[in-house]
């Protein structure tokens, strides 16, 4: 999860003086968003403003009213995180389904990377974490599996030194 921010140019004017003094009215967008499939799980705007002695320093000065002790964006982080909390819980079966079918067809990364996508925070994260080890250990079954079918194909091809060896290498991962 990623937390970005988009600004909207509301007002600005100009105060003059020595030197003259810039003030910007912004309204900034706050987003949580899942970096993976882009969804977006929560956005508030914020009304803000700020004073400079440049269009720049006046832009910044209205990024700064962003911090965490912000009563609007911290009650809204923590809707946010009870949203994702839902959400995966509500998927859980979704999420398990799909690891176990790819599983099936030995897409054994892709699986284990699903289930890595459950927060910590969730109920189920236990159960998500047991089926992910299952998941592993078939995939380092699948593993040695092979290198055990490619050592015999080997030895039976040769039955000599260089294959004893070159079998061995199989065998020992």
């Amino acid at each position: 999860f990623y937390i970005t921010c988009s600004s909207t140019k509301v007002d600005m004017q100009v105060i003059a003086g020595a030197p003259p003094k810039y003030r910007q009215e912004l309204e900034l967008s706050v987003y949580v968003i899942d970096a993976f499939s882009n969804k977006i799980f929560g956005s508030v705007t914020l009304p803000v403003h700020g004073v400079g002695e440049s269009e720049t320093k006046s832009y910044m000065a209205c990024f700064k009213q962003l911090s965490p002790s912000n009563g609007t964006l911290k009650s809204f982080l923590l809707k946010t995180n009870k949203g994702i909390i839902n959400y995966y819980e509500g998927q859980i079966n979704n999420i398990i389904s799909m690891a176990q079918s790819l599983a099936k067809v030995y897409k054994y990364d892709e699986a284990l990377f699903r289930l890595s996508l459950v927060p910590e925070a969730c109920p189920s994260y236990n159960i998500v974490m047991e089926e992910a080890t299952k998941i592993y250990q078939k995939y380092i079954d699948d593993q040695a599996n092979r290198c055990l079918a490619k050592a015999r194909s080997i030895w039976n091809a040769g039955q000599d030194f260089t294959a004893a060896s070159e079998a061995g290498e199989y065998l020992a991962e």
